[in-house]
């Protein structure tokens, strides 16, 4: 008796304490399984209580317990370390934590237990936006993950074109695409969207190509279209197969949000406009947009500095940058040059063709001053004065209100 009593009061003090002796003999899964029904006629959301239950169920798997005597602290912190290992981010084993602690409150409340053994497990440290610490694929890591993925590829395809998240593509069905309208697009339902807000999502000629090639004959709209949409550990195969570090240089990791990440970062490539790349990313805030789902590895910074105006203060520019300036850079022999008076005495021709003194001009705007031999380069940047812009600016002038007709 007294063995009893000490080996209660042991129990007690690690929170494991049963208030009914029966629960001993109950499998886990059996609490877990009435615990998500708990959820379900509080009217929590089907998406919610399905996955705090796939959770505590892996949670006790991993762990090894088959009963609710059998929760140890030291189980669910090598459980946690695996999760780490796996490179998800801090957030979401957070969430595997706070799911099976709610579930050991539940027991509380419930009076299965009459304490909770894991209350001392702190969460995963989590510095600020280590949670959105993703990379963003290359093109070329992007084609080897397709060539190996196999039966995954169209999946995978579907998310870096378009940005989908993985609940969305889990939840997405036939009858929410649009693929012989005239312009292609994906309707999500509000039930199906992180933000719980109905969306439009266009999409590329080839997704579409490659989506009406899958629709099989006799599916039915709601069929999902996405029947096994992997987790991190299959995908991880699939990195792994193509070559993919699980982390960058700079320590973002990749992971299956990576697709989304690369899906902005392309765009932020492509030079999409601020608010439209934030649109088809479907956020609410452009600050979210550019600091989080644009990768600025990938970024082409050397040459967006090529494209400041040019401080030279009035010297002349190299050769190659006075001819692309002036739209002449195929032309390798000349340099931007300001036609005379004496070449539009004799009529200007257009370039390639051969003028009134049968000399072949060499294009608008470059010519050879006859008198003092030289060439004369007007600003860089500037269009030199031509007979088509005189001409236009003459008529241009004749056309203002109040001026006089020609004669």
């Amino acid at each position: 008796m007294a063995r009893s009593d000490s080996t209660s009061k042991a129990r007690a003090a690690a929170g494991v304490l049963l208030v009914d002796s029966k629960v001993l003999s109950n499998p886990i899964q059996a609490h877990i399984d009435e615990y998500r029904d708990s959820l379900e006629r509080q009217g929590k959301a089907p998406r919610y209580y399905d996955l705090v239950h796939a959770r505590v169920t892996r949670c006790a798997r991993e762990c090894g317990w088959l009963t609710l005597r059998q929760i140890a602290p030291a189980d669910m912190e090598h459980f946690l370390a695996e999760l780490n290992a796996e490179a998800l981010a801090p957030k979401t084993v957070n969430e595997f934590l706070g799911a099976t602690k709610s579930f050991i409150r539940w027991c509380i409340r419930t009076r299965r237990l009459a304490g909770n053994p894991l209350e001392g497990i702190q969460n995963t440290e989590n510095p600020k936006d280590a949670e959105n610490d993703k990379a963003a694929l290359t093109p070329e890591q992007a084609k080897r993950l397709l060539d190996v993925a196999g039966p995954r590829r169209l999946l995978y395809f579907v998310a870096l074109r378009t940005g989908l998240r993985r609940g969305e593509l889990q939840e997405l069905r036939w009858g929410d695409l649009r693929l012989e309208h005239l312009r292609p697009h994906i309707v999500l339902r509000a039930a199906a969207t992180k933000a719980k807000r109905a969306d439009t999502v266009p999409l590329r000629q080839d997704v579409t190509r490659e989506l009406q090639a899958a629709w099989l004959v006799g599916a039915s709209p709601t069929d999902c279209v996405f029947e096994d949409v992997p987790r991190m550990r299959a995908m991880r195969q699939d990195f792994d197969n193509a070559g993919i570090p699980r982390k960058d240089e700079l320590g973002k990791v990749y992971c299956f949000h990576s697709l989304r990440v690369t899906f902005g970062t392309w765009l932020a490539q492509a030079g999409v406009a601020p608010r439209v790349h934030m649109e088809l990313m479907r956020h609410t805030d452009m600050t979210l947009t550019m600091r989080y789902y644009t990768d600025p590895r990938l970024l082409d910074t050397a040459r967006a500095i090529e494209g400041l105006p040019d401080l030279s203060g009035g010297q002349v520019a190299d050769e190659k940058t006075a001819l692309r300036r002036t739209g002449t850079d195929d032309i390798k022999d000349a340099a931007p040059i300001a036609l005379n008076r004496a070449s539009e005495r004799r009529g200007g021709s257009l370039p390639g063709e051969e003028g009134a003194s049968g000399e072949r001009n060499i294009g608008v705007g470059a010519s050879r001053n006859a008198n003092a031999g030289t060439d004369l380069v007007g600003a860089a940047g500037f269009e030199p004065a031509t007979l088509w812009s005189q001409t236009t600016r003459a008529s241009q002038a004749a056309l203002r209100p109040g001026s006089r007709p020609p004669l």
